[in-house]
């Protein structure tokens, strides 16, 4: 429900707050089911995608000194309700509680690690292909075409969701 009125920004002390620019438009949700002769892929709903770009928080730069919220004209905590980025995956780790994001660097390989509704995933790319890993699953795929390039293994159908939000945050 946030209108990205941007006056979180300036108001904060620290610095935390900033835009990220977020491409306008409509994903599919999916899901990744084994059919036996490999995967296939069910639509579970649209996320739309409706304002240019979203509040982000730096989470190891806030103090959760509130002046945002006085300053929000919406219920709910910018510092509590928005997007946390962590500096360090060991940060992120250290914050199980709430959903955020931490980037890693793998040799030459880029690694986004996500918390979203409590349940924890990564994306790591490295050269065309991109290992999606998670609770109970682990697979390599294109994300042009997850249900054809699908390699890998996985205790029941694969939320894509996770995978989509953070591919729009890597890129």
């Amino acid at each position: 429900d946030c209108m990205t009125c941007d006056k979180c920004i300036p108001v904060c002390p620290n610095d935390a707050n900033f835009v990220l620019a977020i491409p306008k438009g409509q994903l599919a949700m999916e899901r990744l089911v084994a059919n036996g002769t490999g995967w296939s892929a069910e639509t579970t709903g649209i996320l739309a995608l409706d304002r240019p770009w979203q509040i982000g928080v730096f989470a190891d730069a806030c103090n959760e000194c509130g002046n945002c919220d006085i300053f929000c004209p919406e219920d709910g905590a910018p510092y509590l309700s928005k997007p946390l980025f962590f500096g360090s995956v060991a940060a992120w780790a250290d914050t199980p509680d709430r959903d955020g994001f931490a980037f890693e660097m793998r040799g030459n390989a880029l690694r986004l690690h996500g918390r979203l509704n409590g349940r924890t995933a990564y994306i790591e790319r490295n050269g065309d292909r991109l290992r999606y890993c998670g609770e109970g699953f682990d697979l390599h795929l294109d994300p042009a075409d997850p249900a054809g390039t699908a390699k890998g293994r996985s205790d029941g159908p694969v939320d894509l969701t996770p995978l989509r939000v953070l591919e729009i945050i890597r890129t």
